[in-house]
């Protein structure tokens, strides 16, 4: 009977330790001395949006224009566009209660891996024209006879110019029933096709073939250097061609938002490619380094919330077998004593 009492107590404290978890178990005793073990962890998790007036935040393609509860893929990077209405701007953007503003970045934030629930991202907007990471301001176009310019909407290319004296706009325009919904390029006209879905599968599959290719050209490129009989004209076209590439692919790993954890460790050993090369730019190896700390410190959340899950199914493994063999010690004695 101490070896039972034992047992119990054993599997009172594993059950306690795995309420740490972020699991759900539940038992059932189906009779027989047996007890069933159910296990759930879940593939999704509940985030909340806080959303200000005059915008909206869109994520896995469905724009939210007020507060709302999303489920969002488990171990994932939440990637969120924020879309400030014509004339507005974004006035601040927090994550668990942390300003991240400045983390903000062609209307996109990315969220930290997700592994729990309850984490909220809450967005305000202000009267404005231009956004943090934009990098430009609103379009505005010449108006030749003097009358201003208008913010184009819609993600067109903002205010044309205007010829004929009377203000006319042909890409600002619309009514003010227009004006007041969400952008659908980002928050002005002038930042032509800013809001679009950068990260969409089709996109980011076409950004690896493409380093693939700029890695296989400068490889090339190399090659040809090392020939003695180049004429300097032709080394000159080489030297600028090889520029050109190096500052593409710096660009599309720097612009990059990768979220699972085959492309963070696979554009972290393309930036360690490019590293050891001895002919990027001191602003091309600064960036560089800044995203590699980026996709590090990513990499390291991501292995941590595996690990987590881990030691989740090693603590459930050991849940079952201490049930078990209570269970069969128990249903041993019972067996003894008839």
């Amino acid at each position: 009977m101490r070896k039972a009492k034992g047992l119990l107590c054993t599997a009172m404290i594993a059950i306690l330790a795995m309420m740490q978890f972020p699991t759900g178990i539940q038992a059932k005793e189906v009779g027989g001395g047996e007890t069933t073990i159910y296990v759930h962890v879940p593939e999704t998790h509940a985030m909340q949006l806080r959303i200000g007036n005059h915008g909206a935040l869109r994520i896995e393609g469905k724009t939210y224009t007020s507060d709302a509860e999303v489920n969002v893929k488990r171990l994932s990077n939440p990637r969120f566009e924020i879309v400030a209405e014509k004339g507005y701007k974004i006035e601040s953007v927090y994550y668990q209660n942390k300003n991240v503003t400045k983390e903000v970045s062609q209307n996109i934030y990315t969220a930290p891996v997700l592994y729990e629930d309850g984490n909220i991202i809450k967005v305000t907007f202000k009267k404005g024209s231009s956004n943090p990471g934009d990098g430009s301001s609103s379009g505005g176009g010449d108006n030749s006879d003097g009358n201003g310019t208008e913010e184009g909407g819609n993600g067109s290319s903002g205010s044309g110019d205007n010829n004929g004296g009377s203000g006319d706009n042909s890409s600002g325009g619309g009514n003010a029933d227009e004006d007041k919904k969400p952008s659908d390029g980002g928050s002005t006209g002038g930042n032509t096709g800013s809001g679009s879905q950068s990260g969409s599968k089709d996109e980011a599959e076409k950004d690896e073939e493409r380093k693939d290719e700029i890695l296989g050209e400068l490889d090339k490129i190399d090659e040809q250097l090392k020939n003695e009989n180049l004429s300097e004209g032709e080394k000159a076209e080489l030297e600028k061609k090889k520029e050109e590439l190096l500052q593409e692919m710096t660009d599309i790993i720097v612009k990059g938002a990768f979220t699972n954890k085959s492309d963070i460790e696979k554009n972290l050993a393309h930036i360690e490619k490019l590293l050891a090369r001895g002919d990027l730019s001191d602003e091309q190896r600064q960036q560089l380094l800044k995203k590699q700390k980026e996709l590090k410190k990513q990499l390291e959340e991501i292995e941590n919330a595996e690990k987590q899950t881990t030691m989740i199914a090693g603590g459930l493994g050991i849940l079952v077998i201490i049930v078990a063999s209570g269970g069969a010690y128990i249903f041993y004695k019972k067996r003894k004593h008839k």
